[in-house]
């Protein structure tokens, strides 16, 4: 498990050699009530408008990932919870997000049982 607020080609860095990839994240899309949690394929992720490498986003990773054949996560889960607002900043979890708490934990859970039950992939180095 890696907890990282790293991004663009520093998170590329992180992922390389990995077989699975489970990223959580709190998103604002304004089409679920807050609290939702939802899957998010990584192939439905657009491009990122980026103005530096630095940022360039989980699509592009992927990309490059896969035009230079570097050894990248093939199996990537995104799974997101809806929150109210996404500019304020603090400490304390809203009340909303504290509730859903346990359904997000719950669906992280229910990945990893899935994927120990597939087995180790052949070609995993030993990440």
């Amino acid at each position: 498990m890696l907890d990282s607020s790293e991004v663009g080609m520093a998170l590329f860095d992180l992922l390389i050699g990995y077989r699975r990839l489970i990223i959580i994240d709190a998103r604002r899309t304004g089409r679920h009530p807050p609290g939702t949690i939802t899957n998010q394929d990584p192939d439905s992720l657009p491009p990122a408008t980026a103005t530096s490498p630095h940022y360039t986003g989980l699509s592009d990773l992927i990309a490059l990932a896969k035009r230079f054949n570097f050894r990248f996560p093939t199996d990537i889960r995104i799974i997101t919870m809806e929150i109210e607002e996404n500019c304020r900043f603090g400490e304390n979890l809203s009340d909303t997000v504290k509730q859903s708490m346990p359904n997000l934990v719950a669906s992280v859970i229910q990945q990893v049982e899935m994927w120990s039950l597939e087995g180790e992939p052949e070609e995993s180095d030993s990440r």
